[in-house]
């Protein structure tokens, strides 16, 4: 079911997310009890028909702030301090992946990047201990199998200030 019908039935039925970021509920003049889904996300149910369906706290406090404009393409809902628990009103946000990726603290974003990461730490220094002895990159590319872009990309991981001059069969090793 579109997410928006859900937050759409929700509203309907007297469900909001208040300034501090808890559930109330009309019906039952009171807050729902805090519930959180596989990611930690808090979240609570409602039934449209036959069914139960999830509704994400803070997409739907981001609903009624923002309303149709979180539907557009590139968005997605921010938590600005970085706590996804934390679903009061000046703490959650609208913008794109990326501002959404940098709100999250640098140890974690790190370690997101660590585990993304197709060659290891030590096959990239390995590459770039090769190039300062002098191998040049077609050799490196064929003894390990690596396009030339992967390459360069694994080495300006390591030091952002290398540039590579020389044209892509260039220099030979050094002896």
């Amino acid at each position: 079911m579109d997410i928006k019908v859900r937050f759409d039935v929700a509203l309907s039925r007297g469900y909001r997310v208040v300034e501090d970021g808890r559930v109330w509920s009309e019906e039952s003049n009171r807050f729902l009890s805090d519930k959180k889904n596989a990611s930690e996300y808090h979240v609570f149910r409602i039934r449209i028909g036959e069914r139960f369906w999830r509704v994400v706290t803070h997409q739907l406090q981001a609903y009624q702030k923002y309303g149709d404009s979180m539907f557009e393409p590139g968005i997605c809902v921010r938590h600005l301090n970085g706590n996804k628990r934390d679903n009061c009103w000046d703490n959650v946000a609208i913008g794109t992946y990326r501002e959404n990726f940098m709100d999250m603290p640098v140890h974690t974003r790190k370690r997101i990047a660590d585990a993304s990461r197709k060659y290891s730490k030590e096959e990239a220094l390995a590459w770039k201990e090769m190039i300062d002895d002098g191998y040049d990159f077609p050799e490196i590319q064929a003894k390990f199998n690596i396009t030339y872009s992967a390459l360069y990309h694994q080495i300006r991981l390591l030091d952002p200030e290398y540039r590579r001059y020389d044209s892509p069969g260039g220099s030979k090793r050094r002896d």
